[in-house]
């Protein structure tokens, strides 16, 4: 009966493992199906976006080394600009080739348009080329108006085009003044707002806790073995040890210059291709689509494994995103958020006070859970100290509770009732001897033999006793000595540990996120106020 359970089970088993690897085949072709369509309607769709993508750059370089004709430009932009009836960069374009053919008025027809189909991104477009062609008031204008559109609680994801522009110099100096006073609004913004402060505290103490390493127990041998407040010692340790973690990461992340690129020309069409190459808005749909179907193939038909893959990427195909959580993913996920050096640097410290507060918070809150005494266990005998400058009083302790131990076993090494039994049994037969006949006398003298002989055994178990208390005595000295150091050895390094808190705490405060604007390109230095 057992045998055929277990077959069945086998069976059972078998059939669920085809079905399961049937289902997940039949997912991966549909899948395999459904993907040449969906990029086959990609194309159809929005398969001109590409093109205009690429003309964009194309003009300013050709603009630059003069060996396009004005006309052909002109031309060639009007033709995109039929072939992307919705698309905001088709007009822009227009604009950008009627100003190099000198046409002002089908300029400002088709920066009329490209506002109208995409406000926000039209603006940052045209701040970047006015920067990037030296008209510093241009520019500014154009990214004041950027400004006016945002909402610090739903910027657009070109938003992180615009800070790596700001903090990596491709704009000018009264740009920056304006970018510098907009992003402090949006803090103030944000900051009224419930829970706001909170969650950014909470994130930075989470990325403050992310350095904390564990004490190792061979760092404090005794304390860890003889010691039952070892874990709230090294929990406490631990937390003091990561102001020098914190120091010297950040320290590290602060120093040395920012590489920018050769040329403010380069720059600005790097971050000019990162704006035009993000996915319009109604493109977002079939390319989140195709990703579905991507994962699906990569994850050999598993559906529930590619559906979670892609929930951990749907931030990518967010619309908007938090000022707050931009900066949070610039200061902390610098690789995932694709941020430049210089714009951590400048999230971190326009995040400054916010890192103060939770490094303030983590700090008091490990001094708070440090214990005042430490309890130490040596077997039986149990002590506390605070410093370890009572040996004295504790090895006087330990006397006291040894002496009661050997009291104790004393007493029980006493003479019991058998044994006062056997000795009255023995004198009695001994005595009774000369009237009962031999038997009486072998009879109380085995009792007194019996009697003698546990009499020599407790000799020897009370001198053993005795030894074994003043072997103890030894012992109990030596670890108690042991613990004692390693609790000066431990407050010396919690009180090393801790004073690093000071220094994190200035170079925290040391953090202003105009000093971290770059200014590479600018001639001079730069100095804003607060």
């Amino acid at each position: 009966m057992e045998l055929t359970r277990s077959e069945l089970q086998q069976l059972i088993g078998a059939f669920a493992a085809y079905v399961d690897e049937d289902r997940r085949m039949n997912q991966l072709q549909l899948a395999e199906t459904r993907i040449v369509k969906v990029r086959q309607q990609i194309e159809k769709e929005y398969g001109h976006y590409d093109q205009v993508r690429r003309h964009a750059l194309g003009i300013l370089q050709a603009a630059d080394v003069q060996l396009v004709r004005r006309e052909t430009m002109k031309t060639a932009s009007e033709e995109l600009m039929l072939s992307a009836p919705r698309y905001w960069l088709a007009p822009a374009l227009v604009a950008l080739a009627a100003w190099i053919h000198d046409d002002p008025q089908l300029a400002n027809r088709a920066v009329a348009e490209a506002l109208r189909r995409h406000a926000s991104k039209t603006c940052l477009f045209f701040a970047l080329v006015c920067r990037r062609a030296g008209r510093y008031q241009a520019s500014t204008a154009w990214l004041e108006h950027y400004f006016s559109l945002q909402s610090p609680t739903a910027l657009e994801r070109e938003a992180v085009v615009l800070v790596d522009a700001v903090t990596n110099g491709a704009f000018g100096v009264d740009a920056r003044t304006r970018s510098q006073t907009v992003f402090q609004e949006w803090l103030e913004i944000l900051a009224e707002q419930p829970g706001f402060v909170r969650q950014q505290q909470a994130d930075w103490t989470a990325a403050f806790q992310s350095y904390v390493r564990q004490v190792q127990t061979d760092t404090f041998p005794y304390l860890a073995r003889y010691s039952p407040t070892w874990p709230e010692l090294q929990a406490v340790l631990s937390q003091a040890r990561v102001h020098e973690e914190i120091l010297s990461t950040y320290q590290q992340l602060f120093e040395g210059p920012v590489e920018a690129a050769p040329t403010l020309v380069e720059q600005v069409d790097a971050l000019l291709e990162k704006l035009v190459s993000h996915f319009d808005e109604e493109e977002r749909p079939l390319r989140r689509q195709e990703r579905h179907l991507q994962l699906i193939i990569d994850c050999n038909g598993d559906v529930d494994g590619a559906t979670a893959r892609l929930q951990q990427e749907e931030a990518s195909f967010q619309k908007t995103v938090h000022f707050g959580e931009l900066l949070t993913q610039a200061s902390f996920h610098p690789q995932s958020s694709h941020a430049s050096l210089a714009t951590r640097r400048f999230s971190i410290a326009l995040s400054r006070e916010w890192a103060k507060q939770a490094h303030a918070n983590l700090t008091a809150s490990y001094r708070a859970k440090c214990p005042r005494t430490v309890d130490i266990q040596i077997k039986n005998w149990k002590g506390q100290t605070t410093d370890g400058t009572n040996e004295e009083e504790l090895i006087q302790s330990i006397h006291r509770h040894l002496d009661e131990v050997l009291a104790q076993q004393l007493r029980q090494n006493r003479p019991k009732f058998w044994d006062w039994t056997l000795l009255v049994l023995g004198g009695g037969g001994l005595a009774s001897s000369a009237d009962a006949g031999l038997l009486a006398a072998i009879g109380g003298g085995a009792f007194l033999l019996l009697f003698l002989l546990r009499f020599v055994g407790r000799r020897q178990r009370r001198k053993q006793l005795l030894q074994n208390i003043e072997k103890a005595r030894a012992e109990y000295e030596h670890a108690l000595r042991a613990v004692l150091a390693d609790v000066v050895e431990y407050r010396r390094a919690y009180e090393a540990a801790d004073a690093q808190a000071e220094r994190v705490t200035e170079f925290l405060a040391s953090l202003s996120s105009e000093d971290f604007v770059y200014s590479g390109f600018d001639p001079h230095r730069l100095v804003l106020t607060s």
